[in-house]
């Protein structure tokens, strides 16, 4: 929906988050730096903020199919209205 710059924000940012969380994982794995329940801690943070940014993007997009069917609902309807003038139209000459 966004285009080519919102799709290479997209990417960029889920390689920050994957990179963020597989560097705590590798760091928690390979030394004794950072407690144990505090890399869990921030993993699962990142996890859950990718999570709402998704629902975010989700949202976005539900919302501009939305509009996109109701803009054709509106059409159709509109042309309805125009077939059914028509019709009384005709209706009338053949009366006449």
């Amino acid at each position: 929906i966004g285009g080519k710059n919102f799709v290479k924000k997209d990417r960029i940012i889920n390689i920050v988050f994957l990179g963020i969380v597989v560097g705590l994982f590798i760091v928690e794995i390979t030394t004794d730096i950072i407690p144990l329940y505090l890399s869990l801690e921030v993993a699962v943070l990142l996890v859950s903020i990718k999570i709402v940014w998704l629902i975010q993007n989700i949202t976005k997009m539900d919302h501009f199919l939305f509009w996109i069917l109701n803009s054709i609902e509106f059409r159709i309807n509109s042309l309805d209205k125009k077939i059914s003038e028509f019709g009384d139209i005709i209706s009338r000459e053949r009366n006449q």
